[in-house]
């Protein structure tokens, strides 16, 4: 599994996610993020994308790739647009139906997954991006393993879409 996020959160949340799955820490690697980025790491994760793909279709071994990318205050499909179009602009095919290429894209941030998750009341139009949620994630992850089995009738719209994303990892 390979792990394409903007955020360090971001990637624990996945890493929890795959381990609770049943997968090993030597089958999950995590992007590097660079130091400093700040804000811009959904330029980093969108400029990266097409190499990640790229990458990703010429590995013989059977993997996933998973890519999370805040919608911020923007729509989900906006993010995936953007995604897409970062494919077109140098020439990749776009994302098949069958690929093992998820898309999560939490709306604000992942923090409003984890609260969600978690049980705390929460929408998409707050930002929760400063709330303390760390020590939040392994139940978070663990309850989006469930939800991915069994979707809830009480979910955010972003992550229904997330859950549905999942779907690509079988």
């Amino acid at each position: 599994m390979i792990v394409l996020a903007e955020g360090k959160r971001d990637q624990r949340f996945v890493w929890r996610y795959l381990r609770d799955s049943g997968f090993e820490p030597h089958e999950i690697r995590r992007e590097a993020i660079p130091d400093g980025i700040g804000g811009a790491g959904e330029r980093w994760v969108i400029d990266r994308y097409a190499t990640a793909v790229k990458d990703f279709r010429k590995r013989a071994a059977k993997t996933a790739l998973i890519v999370v990318l805040d919608a911020d205050k923007g729509e989900v499909n906006r993010r995936a647009g953007q995604l897409e179009s970062a494919l077109r602009q140098v020439g990749i095919a776009a994302r098949a139906s069958d690929e093992a290429i998820v898309h999560l894209i939490p709306r604000r941030h992942i923090e409003t997954w984890i609260l969600h998750l978690t049980g705390k009341v929460v929408n998409e139009a707050t930002d929760y991006h400063n709330e303390k949620v760390d020590d939040l994630i392994p139940e978070a992850a663990a309850n989006f393993r469930e939800w991915t089995a069994q979707p809830p009738t009480h979910c955010l719209p972003s992550l229904s879409i997330g859950i549905e994303e999942t779907k690509r990892l079988v």
